[in-house]
């Protein structure tokens, strides 16, 4: 596949490994020919990638509000907004919402990818908005939260 032999060649030169969760429900795609595009097993918790990532590249899946917490760059991959759309719907103005770019094609991901440090800057604000709007406590204070709030109750 040209796309990804260009992806692979991308991330070898930045030195950057992808890491490829797909939906427990997808199509299984075989990546063991590609160096730095690495799947990982559907089952896996995704929030033990998700600390451990740079980017977080994502189409519509809410995945997104738990890696906002990080306020790490995001790409929003909506190579089928219109038939997503029409079968799924959204909650929000989705192409107005999203914190970061959103490409259509693989083309503009790739663009993307080589552009991080350029385009990341540029959408921290939103990133940091969005957050605030989603998620109350970003702190990384809530397991004290929790049992101050414990304490309270059983005291």
């Amino acid at each position: 596949m040209e796309f990804l032999e260009k992806l692979d060649g991308i991330l070898i030169n930045d030195q950057r490994i992808l890491l490829y969760k797909p939906h427990p429900a997808s199509k299984k795609i075989d990546l063991s020919i590609y160096s730095n595009i690495k799947s990982v097993d559907p089952n896996v918790n995704i929030m033990d990638l998700l600390i451990v990532n740079d980017v977080l590249i994502t189409d519509y899946s809410g995945v997104f509000y738990d890696f906002l917490i990080t306020l790490r760059p995001i790409i929003f991959f909506a190579y089928d907004i219109e038939k997503y759309f029409e079968k799924r719907g959204v909650y929000f103005d989705y192409e107005t919402f999203v914190p970061g770019p959103m490409v259509k094609t693989g083309e503009e991901l790739l663009l993307k990818l080589k552009d991080i440090n350029q385009w990341a800057k540029e959408y921290e604000n939103e990133r940091k908005r969005i957050r605030k709007l989603l998620n109350e406590y970003s702190d990384g204070n809530s397991t004290k939260k929790v049992i101050k709030f414990l304490n309270l109750k059983l005291n």
